[in-house]
């Protein structure tokens, strides 16, 4: 790999934040990894970045803010806009990078239903 994972994943996190209907990023690393490197590095990228068998493997976690079933469409732009950091701006050699981008939220922008009070009487 041509550039520090590090990089690449916060190249990876800026350009995701970019995409309209992500509302956040999530650490993608599994809980014990994401303990053990708080205690290194307080302020480090979201995005995993890993090689695996000569493969750049790119793993985003993302809250999205939706008007009904937009959360598929809004999840394949974040992960083309990870794949274009990662072969565009940094590794073009790594053409065949594996993007996985997991939706950890989705927060609807629909209305809430009115509340009624089944305890109220009308006289």
């Amino acid at each position: 790999m041509s550039a520090q994972p590090e990089v690449v994943a916060q190249a990876v996190d800026d350009l995701v934040r970019t995409v309209a209907g992500v509302e956040d990023l999530y650490s993608a690393r599994p809980l014990l990894a994401r303990a053990a490197r708080r205690l290194v590095a307080e302020d480090e990228p979201l995005t995993l970045v890993q090689s695996r068998g000569g493969v750049l493997e790119v793993t985003v976690s993302i809250a999205v803010a939706v008007d009904g079933d937009a959360a598929a469409d809004i999840a394949a732009a974040a992960a083309e806009a990870a794949h274009n950091a990662v072969t565009g701006a940094f590794l073009p050699e790594a053409a065949d990078a594996r993007v996985r981008v997991r939706v950890s939220r989705v927060i609807t922008n629909d209305p809430m239903p009115p509340v009624t009070d089944a305890t109220s009487t009308t006289h």
